[in-house]
């Protein structure tokens, strides 16, 4: 057990520095290794947080059929384990591809519906990605007090976890609301702060 325990750790590292630095095959293949840990570790949870980790990553390269698949695979195993927090995450990936398709109401619903678990019960990276979607949705309806207060509150938790991508998926749409409420010169220095990390990133 520990053996597959170091196992597990050290994918999941791995599979967000691959994540950060834009490698996703790579973080996919990690993402991979650390379920088939959890399963050696008959741990579901874990098992659902590997599943996610994939989901969220193929959805950054915008391989929606394949989200759609994981997010069934992590529903399936979280209600058969009676994991309420893995059906919440499940909520976030099943969000995704109506994201992405233009259903903003469908995308709205599955991460209202999970927000309130993920905070309560984690896991802690699954509630920065629902708040920062949940974000962008409220900035495509012009609502700015919603989009503040999510994308805000998405930025602070990444930066303090070290979400590199999160942070920089933050910073990137709170410079649109800033803009969209006509305030362009704090979405110009949050764009120049955007492109600082980003470069921070290539260079490493």
């Amino acid at each position: 057990d520990e053996r597959y325990s170091r196992v597990m750790a050290a994918a999941l590292h791995s599979a967000a520095l691959h994540e950060s630095f834009t490698q996703f095959d790579e973080a996919v293949g990690d993402f991979r290794l650390a379920e088939i840990a959890a399963v050696k570790l008959g741990n579901r949870d874990a098992q659902v947080n590997a599943i996610y980790g994939q989901a969220y990553v193929l959805f950054l390269a915008k391989r929606l059929p394949e989200v759609r698949e994981q997010g069934a695979r992590a529903l399936q195993l979280a209600q058969a384990a009676g994991s309420v927090a893995g059906v919440a995450s499940s909520n976030v990936i099943s969000g995704l591809e109506p994201f992405c398709t233009g259903d903003l109401a469908a995308a709205r619903q599955r991460f209202e519906q999970a927000i309130p678990v993920l905070r309560q019960r984690g896991p802690f990276k699954h509630c920065v990605d629902a708040v920062c979607f949940r974000g962008t949705l409220a900035n495509q309806r012009l609502d700015h007090e919603q989009a503040n207060e999510d994308l805000g509150w998405a930025y602070e938790k990444a930066r303090e976890a070290g979400l590199t991508f999160d942070l920089l998926i933050a910073l990137f749409h709170r410079a649109r609301t800033r803009a969209n409420q006509g305030r362009l010169f704090e979405a110009s220095e949050m764009l120049k702060e955007a492109q600082r990390l980003a470069e921070l990133l290539l260079d490493a």
